[in-house]
Formats: C-alpha cells, sequence, structure tokens
C-alpha cells in the first residue's frame, strides 16, 4: 500500500502543485497548496489526495467512496490504491474479530478462577 501510494497519489499532487504555479505564474501561497495534497482519513481509514472543487479528475484518478459509499468529489485516488486500501481494510477488521475472540476466550477462562485471582491479590497486599 505504501509503494502504491507514492507511485500513484504523490505524483498526482506534485503534478498538479506544478500545473496551478504554471497557470499563476508564481508560487503557490501555503493555503493554496493546501487545496491540494495528501491527506489520511481516520474515519474512512484511508489515505486520499485532497482537491479544489473544480479539479478535473483525469485518467486513472476516480473519486473515492466514503464507508457509506458517497462519492467524495474533494478527493481523488486511483483504482490500484481504492482495491489495496480495500484488502486493508478488510485485514483490519478480521484481526479486530480475531482479537475480540481471543480476549473473550480469556476473559471467560479468567472468569472462572477470578475468586483464587482475588485472594492471591488480597494476601499480597496483606503480606506487605
Amino acid at each position: 500500500l505504501r509503494g502504491l501510494i507514492r507511485s500513484d497519489l504523490l505524483p498526482i499532487v506534485e503534478e498538479e502543485l506544478k500545473e496551478e504555479e504554471r497557470r499563476r505564474g508564481k508560487p503557490l501561497t501555503a493555503a493554496q497548496r493546501m487545496k491540494l495534497r495528501l491527506t489520511y482519513d481516520s474515519v474512512n481509514r484511508a489515505v486520499w489526495v485532497k482537491v479544489p472543487a473544480k479539479f478535473e479528475v483525469k485518467q486513472g484518478m476516480v473519486h473515492p467512496r466514503d464507508r457509506n459509499y458517497k462519492i467524495l468529489t474533494d478527493m481523488v485516488s486511483t483504482e490500484r490504491v481504492e482495491k489495496a486500501m480495500d484488502t486493508y481494510k478488510r485485514a483490519i477488521d478480521e484481526a479486530e474479530r480475531e482479537v475480540k475472540r481471543v480476549l473473550q476466550e480469556l476473559s471467560g477462562r479468567l472468569s472462572k478462577k477470578l475468586p483464587d485471582i482475588i485472594n492471591a491479590i488480597v494476601f499480597c497486599q496483606v503480606a506487605k
């Protein structure tokens, strides 16, 4: 995924910034550069390129969809990055389910020994 972000998304940002500076005939201000940048959306667990409202999607680019399947017109990505992120998100979800299962199993085993654990803690406190 990291390699795809570097090979697919970073060039979009760099190319568009250069193109915008060429159109304006002068370097962009920090505020203007922030309108076109690589961004991480923690809610959607995704990395996208944030673009201005009037951005023209070029060949190979797509407007991604958020977790509610709404098209994000202020973001762009590529099909390859979107597919890799989908695989990544599925792996995260699977790992989360497995961790939850293991913790529930451990909790079930420990709950049977809880009185002994509490007695051991109390004994340790009294022995101090």
